[in-house]
């Protein structure tokens, strides 16, 4: 049974530079569709200090390393990497597997 690896990369815009940042962030999802499933751009709904967190999902990837570079690379060629308040943070995820046999509890 294989297991399904996510990405989740989060950054911080200022307010003012977000319609902006929007077009170019998903210039960065693009760049990432060819090594996963499904891409997402997703915001907190409030912001604070002027400031909001982003996030880019990538879902089911089969090889992270590609990904990674992808869109590290298109993250500072399409110059969103320029306009973050914060640097972009990357982490992955696997899903738990379910299991019928759960052996004994004590």
């Amino acid at each position: 049974m294989s297991v399904s690896s996510h990405l989740y990369v989060y950054y911080k815009l200022a307010d003012a530079d977000q319609a902006a940042a929007r077009l170019l962030a998903f210039q960065v999802l693009d760049a990432g569709k060819p090594w996963c499933d499904r891409t997402a751009l997703q915001r907190r709904p409030e912001l604070r200090d002027g400031v909001s967190t982003w996030m880019e999902t990538y879902e089911n990837v089969w090889d992270i390393g590609a990904l990674e570079h992808a869109i590290n690379a298109a993250a500072i060629s399409s110059g969103l990497s320029a306009r973050l308040a914060s640097p972009r943070h990357a982490e992955i995820f696997e899903d738990i597997p379910v299991s019928l046999d759960f052996g004994s509890i004590e």
